[in-house]
């Protein structure tokens, strides 16, 4: 029964958009509801659990996000955000547990991308609103301002993202992942996207995976400028446009880079200029009105939607130094991964990507999991042999030496 829900869990974690129910939010909590019910029947299984220092730390930080619920309650927004580090904190838990149970985890995740890539194809061929019954899709991307397909997901750049965390999964454990960068240049056309893959090129560890990942970007390059010819343009290529001619200005003017730019600057900022001071999660909208002086120094924003575009951004604002501490923390979990884990990691966190993305929350995990296990399991690049390595450890009298290599 454990190890079923192990693997009910991973794939509701691979396929976080997909709706059971309209929640009226881009995430399910598919992931959470199964990790939280694989968690108890792990305890109930092992007669208890022990959670590591910094498992512990992200509780705390769930409890005091909890009383900041409180104190905003009954505004939704104030449950949401709460339900986020929740989320965030169950799936990383879960995950870290469901590694001793799920042996194949790159494989499963190889056919998930696959799964992904077949759909958006799928869109292409046959049509663009083809799985707007079970995924919250905003809208029909595909020939709209010369973006990419959705998929299985919300937007092309929720496409992307997911791409590029589950390639992270895969990479860990010696994967190569040209599929996955393939389908972010060529399928979600998101700028985003591409520009989270460039850490790739400082590999020296895996110079082909540079080398194709540079010919992609050449190659996608070429095709915008040929759609820039032939058609005019959508929205990719009249941003590379402006680049080209330098027209900063302009490029600032852009709505989504403005929505992005902005809440970076503004959320990322107030920690410090408010003394490390949570904000919470109902005050972002009136916090900008009053500090539009600041944020109309770096862009040409006319006003934000309510939410901000940065997963640091918002843990720094709703939490203030105590995200401080939530996100070094996180991140020196990442660190055991190797550096262009944690490069690739960091950039999608500090654009959209949110805490309660369960693939983020379970490369967390596999942060956590690779430095408990450093001298018997590496997940790192050179991963492949985990599993043996694992079931060598787990026979009496047994020991490995060697250090974890990241």
């Amino acid at each position: 029964m454990v190890k079923t829900w192990a693997y009910i869990f991973v794939v509701s974690c691979l396929f976080p958009y997909v709706e059971i129910y309209n929640f009226g939010t881009d995430l399910q909590p598919t992931a959470l509801v199964s990790g939280f019910i694989f968690v108890v029947l792990t305890y109930l299984s092992r007669g208890g659990l022990a959670l590591s220092k910094v498992e512990q730390l992200f509780v705390l930080v769930t409890f005091f996000t909890f009383i900041l619920m409180l104190l905003e309650l009954p505004d939704p927004l104030a449950i949401r955000g709460f339900v986020t580090y929740l989320s965030f904190t169950v799936v990383v838990i879960a995950s870290k547990l469901s590694l001793d149970y799920v042996a194949n985890l790159s494989k499963i995740a190889y056919a998930s991308s696959a799964i992904y890539i077949i759909c958006g194809i799928l869109q292409i061929v046959v049509d663009p609103n083809l799985f707007v019954g079970i995924v919250p899709i905003e809208r029909s991307a595909y020939g709209l301002g010369g973006r990419g397909v959705e998929s299985l997901t919300p937007e092309p750049t929720f496409l992307a993202f997911h791409l590029i965390l589950l390639s992270l999964v895969r990479y860990q454990y010696g994967r190569r992942t040209y599929l996955e960068m393939i389908a972010v240049v060529f399928l979600s056309r998101s700028a985003s996207g591409a520009a989270t893959l460039m850490p790739l090129l400082f590999s020296a560890r895996h110079r082909r995976v540079a080398l194709a990942l540079s010919a992609l970007i050449a190659v996608g390059l070429l095709a915008s400028a040929l759609t820039l010819a032939i058609q005019g343009g959508g929205r990719v290529e009249r941003i590379a446009a402006l680049v080209a001619n330098s027209d900063m200005e302009s490029l600032l003017k852009d709505q989504s880079i403005n929505d992005r730019l902005g809440s970076l600057v503004l959320s990322a900022t107030s920690v410090f200029f408010d003394a490390g001071v949570p904000h919470g999660f109902v005050s972002w909208r009136n916090y900008v009105e009053h500090n539009d002086w600041y944020y109309s120094t770096f862009t040409y924003i006319s006003g934000f939607h309510g939410r901000i575009h940065s997963g640091i951004g918002a843990v720094l604002f709703e939490c203030g130094a105590v995200g401080l501490v939530f996100l070094f923390a996180i991140f020196a979990q990442v660190r055991q991964l190797g550096f262009i884990t944690l490069s690739v990691v960091f950039l999608l966190l500090l654009q959209s990507t949110p805490l309660a993305q369960p693939v983020f929350a379970f490369i967390v995990a596999m942060g956590i999991f690779a430095k408990e296990h450093r001298s018997s399991v590496a997940l790192s690049s050179a991963a492949a042999k985990a599993l043996s390595s694992r079931r060598r450890i787990s026979q009496p009298g047994h020991q490995v030496s060697g250090r974890h290599s990241t």
